[in-house]
């Protein structure tokens, strides 16, 4: 199993994956589906640190871990931003969403700096 330090890496790696992709664009963001992709897996290590050091689990799928984030005290206070987040993440993967410019700073302002922000004080950081 990953080690906390390893997801906080990979969550980091996830970011920079998103500003890399902001970079590529002139004119017209052209990828803004992989940046709500690249938000949702960065949260996604950011929530399984938490839950490696807090509990020593190690979630094997998403359903696991939504419940877990719903169930755990000090998560469910960013459950339905992760939830979101989530969803977007399916919808841009699977069914070919790319939202607009506007919408994906929405996301990262809404969603992802919420749950980025809320487990880096829960880890002290």
């Amino acid at each position: 199993m990953p080690s906390v330090s390893e997801h906080l890496e990979q969550a980091e790696r996830n970011e920079s994956l998103y500003s890399d992709l902001c970079r590529l664009y002139t004119s017209v963001p052209e990828y803004t589906e992989w940046e709500v992709v690249a938000f949702f897996y960065a949260a996604l290590h950011y929530v399984d640190s938490w839950l490696a050091i807090s509990e020593d689990i190690h979630p094997r799928n998403h359903a696991q871990r939504i419940g877990l984030v719903r169930n755990n005290n000090a998560l469910r206070p960013i459950s339905d931003e992760y939830r979101r987040l989530y969803r977007m993440s399916v919808l841009a993967r699977y069914e070919m969403k790319h939202p607009s410019l506007q919408e994906t700073r929405r996301i990262e302002i809404n969603e992802y700096a919420s749950i980025r922000q809320h487990v880096r004080s829960l880890l002290g950081l």
